[in-house]
C-alpha cells in the first residue's frame, strides 16, 4: 500500500537494492487531498516507477500507467492461516492466500 511520505525512502532503496514494486492503490493522494508539492511529486514517481499495481476500481486503474494492474474489488475468500514460517527471503505481507 502506498503512501506519499513512503515514497521518498522506497524508491530509494529500490535503486539501491534493484528490486521491483507492486504497488497497492487505493487512491492517489493528491488527486483526492491537498497535499504539498514535495509530496505530490514523490507520489507521482512512486507511481511511475512501479512495476505493476492492484487497483481498487476499474476508474483508478485507468488513472495508473499502462503497465501490468490487476483490479481487486473487495470480495475475497480466504484459506487457513499459514502454520509454517516461510523463509524464501522474499517479502510476505499476508497470512492469508487470496483467489
Amino acid at each position: 500500500y502506498h503512501s506519499p511520505w513512503l515514497a521518498l525512502p522506497i524508491l530509494m532503496a529500490k535503486k539501491i537494492k534493484g528490486f521491483q514494486i507492486i504497488l497497492e492503490v487505493e487512491e492517489i493522494y493528491h488527486k483526492v487531498w491537498t497535499i504539498k508539492n514535495r509530496l505530490k511529486k514523490w507520489e507521482q514517481n512512486l507511481i511511475e516507477h512501479s512495476e505493476s499495481y492492484i487497483a481498487v476500481s476499474d476508474i483508478l486503474s485507468d488513472l495508473l500507467p499502462n503497465k501490468d494492474k490487476i483490479v481487486l474489488y473487495g470480495s475475497y475468500k480466504t484459506t487457513k492461516k499459514r502454520t509454517k514460517e516461510l523463509n524464501d527471503k522474499v517479502v510476505n505481507t499476508c497470512s492469508y492466500i487470496f483467489y
